[in-house]
């Protein structure tokens, strides 16, 4: 899109009639959307795979044996790997909150939560601020940390960067000026 076009397509309110009230009332809060993966055991795999097709790669068509892995064998099996891992991966929806909206729930913690242990209270603001799927709960959610630590904090991250950050959109949509989507993918496992 050209700038003339994307100047076209900015709508600017007209200050004279413009009602901030009405503005308020249709703001929302940001959400952001997570991918998070369930098998991080086929991270080990997919590091064996890389160093088999450097290995693959690295003999001559000539000088391969038969039972030498072919780098279109080894990228096959990255692929069916990769489809695996992809598999495993839901996305999470989280909503930002605000501070009052933290406090809030921070208060309003059942009896016997300590509410100094940062962690425990953290767990309670990211399942409060959860939108999808249904089910990610406190326990859910402190049994995931227990297994993917790493995945966790990119779910928390999530969370509080949308709580946080002013949103940054490119618009159209286009995913101009952002990461393709396999380094996303790839940047989080």
């Amino acid at each position: 899109m050209s700038t003339t076009e994307h100047e076209q397509h900015q709508t600017e309110p007209d200050l004279a009639t413009w009602n901030p009230a009405e503005w308020l009332a249709g703001s929302t809060a940001t959400k952001r959307s997570v991918r998070i993966y369930s098998r991080g055991d086929l991270i080990a795999e997919a590091s064996r795979l890389d160093r088999e097709l450097q290995r693959a790669r690295s003999i001559p068509e000539e000088d391969r044996a038969a039972n030498d892995p072919t780098p279109e064998g080894v990228i096959a099996r990255m692929a069916a790997l990769n489809e695996e891992f992809e598999a495993s991966g839901i996305d999470v929806v989280v909503e930002g909150r605000s501070e009052a909206s933290r406090e809030a729930i921070t208060k309003a913690l059942p009896e016997g939560v300590d509410r100094k242990d940062d962690k425990e209270v953290g767990l309670h603001w990211l399942a409060a601020a959860i939108v999808s799927p249904k089910g990610l709960d406190v326990e859910w959610l402190r049994r995931f940390r227990e297994v993917q630590e790493a995945q966790f904090s990119l779910l928390f991250d999530g969370y509080w960067r949308a709580s946080s950050l002013a949103p940054r959109v490119t618009l159209p949509f286009s995913g101009a000026g952002s990461r393709s989507p396999s380094r996303d993918r790839s940047s989080s496992r």
